[in-house]
């Protein structure tokens, strides 16, 4: 009896620090979506183009990664420019519109993030080179259209696709005009967020509870 009270002296400072770690996991996750953008819930597990996915009136922005650090220097591709340092962490996410069945259709839409996008991919060459490191970018758990020709997004002056980012890189505004022979896709590699010094000191009074019921438990 005695050691099953002893282990519930540890109960508030635990549900303290859980509590710390959930708050900074969501404030991780902080996307704003706007338009036709939406995060899919479950998320498909098949965006090749003639998967479960396909020809659906919205398109998606599908969560991939987090918290990865690159394991080299990486491109920031052509709309930013320059490279992505080895060791710089990111949260990598996929936009997608599988439109081959939809010629003719307008998509619109943002998305916003906390920190800035370090990287954007859209040419089938780049999407299909960031597919190839899954388990760096990609998710492991989605079958994603590599190889497709028509992939990405078609820019001017070829093409009617557009895409903005704002001033401080944190927002990408897009329109998309479907052709019906090509698959609408762009990754973003985004920088993950830092906790908040609060949230830090928090994990710190969290370690110390703990620490301070350990000491009283060991002076009993």
């Amino acid at each position: 009896m005695e050691l099953h009270l002893e282990r519930h002296r540890y109960l508030p400072a635990i549900a303290l620090f859980a509590g710390v770690l959930l708050t900074s996991s969501l404030a991780n996750a902080s996307v704003i979506v706007t338009g036709q953008l939406v995060v899919p819930n479950p998320i498909p597990t098949d965006l090749t183009e003639s998967g479960p996915a396909a020809n659906s009136s919205l398109f998606y922005i599908i969560p991939e990664v987090t918290n990865v650090i690159l394991p080299q220097d990486v491109s920031a591709g052509g709309i930013i420019g320059g490279t992505i340092p080895m060791g710089t962490k990111i949260d990598a996410y996929i936009i997608h519109a599988d439109t081959l069945a939809l010629a003719g259709t307008i998509f619109t839409g943002s998305v916003t993030f906390d920190t800035p996008i370090l990287g954007i991919y859209v040419s089938d060459t780049t999407l299909d080179f960031s597919d190839g490191l899954a388990q760096t970018y990609g998710s492991p758990i989605v079958t994603y259209p590599t190889g497709f020709v028509n992939r990405g997004l078609e820019l001017p002056p070829g093409g009617n696709d557009s895409i903005i980012l704002s001033p401080d890189h944190r927002t990408v505004t897009l329109t998309l005009n479907t052709s019906g022979t090509s698959l609408d896709e762009l990754r973003l590699l985004v920088a993950t967020p830092v906790p908040e010094p609060a949230s830090l000191g928090m994990a710190g009074l969290g370690l110390l509870s703990l620490g301070f019921v350990a000491y009283r438990r060991r002076r009993a």
